[in-house]
């Protein structure tokens, strides 16, 4: 009996913390393995993300060559963080596994271990929220308000070209007149 309630103590906590983690706000996103961009949705990693994967919207908001190279920098800095952090949150979870596993659980361990995993979540979440402020200064407010403005634009204008402002829905269906 006390070895499934510390068990789903355990895996309340790392639940809790994952939904928590993945709630996600204008900075990158907890999944930094990001796919490509799918037509008219979001661009995917912030704002970096809506620089570097939208050249056009991005010279047009104003956005300098020497802005661009920035960006990449702090962004290729992000990841390689990112691959080491994400590592120890990892590492934080199979340890937990590891002390669930055993004969005899030792509850003190293993919330230790939770909250070893909590720390390391924290610290990833935090080195996302610095990037997405860096990049907030690199640029200023100004520009990424013409940023996402022309972004609409581009998002509208893609629409507009697979039909969906012709009486369609996203799915191609047509509206009931």
């Amino acid at each position: 009996m006390n070895k499934r309630l510390i068990a789903v103590c355990a895996a309340a906590g790392l639940t809790l913390a994952s939904a928590a983690w993945a709630e996600r706000g204008d900075g990158p996103r907890a999944d930094w393995k990001r796919p490509g961009n799918q037509p008219g949705g979001p661009p995917e990693g912030g704002l970096i993300g809506m620089v570097l994967d939208h050249p056009d919207a991005a010279k047009q908001a104003g956005v300098t060559e020497e802005q661009m190279a920035e960006l990449k920098k702090i962004r290729a800095a992000g990841e390689k963080a990112g691959i080491q952090l994400r590592s120890n949150v990892d590492l934080a979870r199979q340890e937990v596994r590891t002390l669930m596993d055993a004969d005899t659980v030792d509850k003190k361990a293993v919330m230790e271990a939770v909250e070893k995993g909590g720390q390391a979540m924290t610290e990833l979440r935090k080195a996302e929220i610095g990037q997405a402020i860096e990049a907030r200064a690199l640029l200023g407010k100004d520009t990424v308000a013409k940023l996402r403005e022309a972004l609409r634009k581009e998002m509208r204008a893609d629409r507009r070209d697979r039909g969906q402002e012709k009486g369609e829905d996203r799915h191609g269906h047509h509206d009931k007149d």
